[in-house]
């Protein structure tokens, strides 16, 4: 694999192992409890990020344009402009909250269990994506963005802004799980 695929692969197999961690031995209870009426529990934070990564998945198994490599030399992502002010924005620690548009709202009432599961399988998808982007080049390769339109993404800039996006919710259920320390 890729050096950059590797490094892709790698981010969403840390984004897990995070996730993993953080609902460790808390209880449904403690995984449905919000930190005030207007913010999201752990569960709605992962159930978030399966619900919009899977959003992006599809556009990213559906690209607008699709090119392959000719040469590996030439095969280093380089984020585009864009893309890099994006990542930038959703990397935690969170400095500025951002509406969630409603295709990306997490449920109600989840339990941990089901989230995880829907979880785990989302982020598998992504990985098996990336796997088979060996001979795909990540910057020439576009894709819609799924709620902007007349956006395109560079593919590599795609798989960036879902794992900075999946960091950012991690660390705001993070944030939650040491307020239950206190």
């Amino acid at each position: 694999m890729r050096e950059q695929l590797k490094y892709f692969y790698n981010q969403f197999e840390e984004i897990e192992k995070r996730a993993e961690e953080i609902i460790d031995n808390l209880s449904d209870g403690q995984l449905n409890m919000k930190p005030s009426p207007d913010r999201w529990s752990i569960l709605q934070q992962i159930n978030h990020i399966a619900v919009s990564t899977e959003v992006y998945l599809e556009k990213i198994n559906s690209p607008v344009k699709i090119v392959n490599l000719s040469n590996k030399s030439d095969s280093e992502y380089r984020p585009g402009l864009l893309g890099k002010y994006f990542v930038k924005l959703l990397e935690p620690p969170v400095k500025k909250r951002l509406k969630t548009f409603p295709i990306f709202k997490p449920k109600n009432e989840l339990t941990g269990k089901l989230v995880m599961n829907d979880f785990i399988a989302v982020n598998e998808k992504i990985k098996n994506t990336i796997t088979g982007m060996e001979n795909i080049d990540l910057n020439k390769s576009k894709i819609m963005n799924p709620l902007i339109k007349f956006i395109k993404w560079r593919l590599g800039d795609a798989f960036q802004i879902c794992a900075a996006h999946s960091r950012r919710h991690l660390w705001l259920s993070e944030q939650i799980k040491n307020s239950f320390r206190e």
